[in-house]
């Protein structure tokens, strides 16, 4: 008898509460581009206070201001390396690196093009920017030691403002492709453009939230703006900031529960942090007093990797699963047209974190590639499909 797999969707919002924001940052100049430290005791920006634009820090308690370039060229958009040890900037249309703490920075590019927006991989190894090294501008990326840039977007249009999700596996950024500012992802190693949203409205200066399951984005032109958050697929997207005037470049703190952003309602630039609460909404009928929570795969379309999310808890405290009481039954399981199991996946190997990551590669149990095609991913415990969903793999 063939055996029939019903495909139970469940779909999972995410919706934010948010207090009014509070202003961290005063004083003399404008301040701008926030980029927050991977240990969450600090907030990169670009300030013109002494006079010059430079690089800045500062504690997320207003404490401990410290100048971390102090050149007569232009200095801006810096990002922190993901161990906190170095920071990328753009300065004078070209890359530079420099330790954390200061001192002498160094050039990854030095001619005469437009270089921006740097943005390190989370390994450390490669930095991405964006250039018109090529005539428009293009995403490319570079050894983080220095060496030769390679061209990673050719679409007509310009695209800007790079970055790696934190898993690695995907380099999202901004284009014109369209006509207005749009965000779009590729391959970190190169591949087909795809769009994550699509409006009438420019959408500009992302970031990917730590867990990589959203991002946080300016919505509308320049000088009115708001941040809006949505899933990395462009699904549920949310505005945070109400205001009507600019608000930008919104970065959100390693435990999620904060975004900083620049905004201009004070008068003058400055730094704000604004407090959130994230509310998962998921199905209330599933069949156990356990709450199971399945994202959308990323990419997808995808070939030849995806990554599938999914957190699990103990609905009556909201606790995460033990490790022993993951281990007990619970797995993920990668289905084909037919409902024939093509993978599955025990969820003891992984680590007991809020969020947890599988990436398929298109292989089965004996690791040979399948053909292209719809599959499901389902979470399962006692053999039970709880959550299900789609995805499609293109070769």
């Amino acid at each position: 008898m063939r055996r029939i797999i019903f495909i139970i969707l469940v779909f999972i919002f995410t919706d934010f509460l948010s207090a009014d924001p509070q202003q961290l940052t005063s004083g003399a100049g404008w301040k701008s581009n926030p980029s927050w430290s991977p240990d969450g005791s600090k907030i990169l920006f670009t300030s013109n206070r002494n006079g010059n634009v430079d690089i800045w820090t500062i504690k997320t308690n207003g404490d401990s201001l410290t100048e971390i370039t102090a050149n007569i060229t232009y200095d801006d958009q810096a990002e922190w390396s993901f161990d906190g040890s170095m920071i990328a900037y753009c300065s004078d249309d070209d890359i530079r690196i420099i330790s954390a703490s200061g001192g002498t920075a160094i050039n990854l590019t030095s001619d005469s093009f437009i270089n921006g927006a740097p943005f390190w991989s989370p390994n450390g190894s490669e930095i991405v920017f964006h250039s018109n090294r090529n005539g428009s501008f293009d995403i490319w990326k570079i050894p983080a030691i220095g060496g030769t840039a390679i061209q990673l977007t050719f679409l007509p249009g310009n695209e800007f403002e790079p970055s790696f999700s934190p898993n690695g596996s995907i380099i999202a950024f901004s284009s014109n492709h369209y006509g207005n500012y749009d965000i779009w992802y590729i391959p970190s190693e190169g591949g087909t453009p795809v769009p994550i949203t699509s409006s009438q409205e420019d959408e500009l200066e992302h970031n990917f939230s730590p867990d990589g399951l959203q991002i946080v984005y300016n919505y509308g032109q320049n000088p009115y703006r708001d941040i809006f958050t949505s899933l990395i697929n462009g699904n549920n997207p949310q505005q945070i900031t109400f205001y009507s005037g600019d608000d930008g470049t919104g970065t959100w703190s390693p435990n999620s529960s904060q975004i900083a952003f620049h905004s201009d309602r004070s008068g003058n630039y400055e730094i704000w942090i604004l407090d959130i609460e994230q509310i998962s909404i998921g199905d209330s009928n599933l069949q156990n007093s356990n709450k199971f929570q399945l994202y959308d795969n990323f990419p997808n379309p995808f070939n030849p990797t995806t990554t599938i999310s999914f957190s699990l808890t103990t609905e009556s405290t909201g606790l995460r699963l033990t490790m022993s009481e993951q281990a007990e039954s619970t797995e993920l399981v990668i289905y084909n047209l037919k409902g024939q199991k093509i993978k599955s996946f025990s969820i003891n190997r992984l680590t007991n974190q809020p969020i947890n990551q599988i990436v398929w590669n298109g292989t089965d149990q004996t690791n040979q590639p399948v053909s292209s095609g719809i599959y499901f991913y389902a979470l399962q415990k006692d053999g039970k499909a709880l959550a299900s969903e789609k995805m499609l793999l293109l070769k």
